[in-house]
């Protein structure tokens, strides 16, 4: 059991970031610095998960996805897109808020019960990965940005 919670942390991490800026200001950006924006968050964010994995047991995995879903919309929260890509961009949000709150779930949860709900949250977390993941592939088009 405790292997299926480690195999389904690892590929919730999979699915794990992209983004960039912060502060209260909305900017609208064109879809070409909406892509490189992402590409910016999502390095940020690649490397927040890394520094909490450091010396952590296998449950971490959860912290660093947590983390790096946090960068993510820290730095994207503020932005806008035109055209076809506000509304992918607007979905994208969403998907992280899902994920976040999902992963909070499991954060506040007692410590004795943080598997159980991290087995109940798993299909939640995976599902809005895999969309999350599409949209920022249909965002980035030719660039097939790996991070979301």
């Amino acid at each position: 059991m405790h292997r299926t919670v480690v195999a389904a942390l690892i590929a919730a991490l999979a699915l794990g970031s992209a983004g960039c800026g912060s502060g209260e200001r909305t900017e609208t950006v064109s879809r070409a610095q909406l892509v490189q924006r992402l590409k910016v968050a999502c390095t940020t964010a690649e490397r927040a998960g890394r520094r909490e994995l450091r010396g952590r047991t296998p449950f971490a995995l959860f912290l660093a996805q947590r983390t790096m879903l946090q960068s993510i919309i820290d730095q994207i929260d503020q932005l806008e897109a035109t055209g076809r890509s506000k509304a992918q961009l607007d979905e994208y949000k969403r998907l992280i808020r899902v994920r976040l709150d999902a992963l909070g779930r499991v954060a506040s949860a007692d410590r004795a019960d943080q598997q159980r709900v991290l087995r109940a949250e798993i299909p939640t977390i995976d599902a809005a990965g895999w969309r999350a993941h599409r949209l920022v592939l249909a965002i980035s088009e030719q660039l097939r940005l790996t991070c979301f």
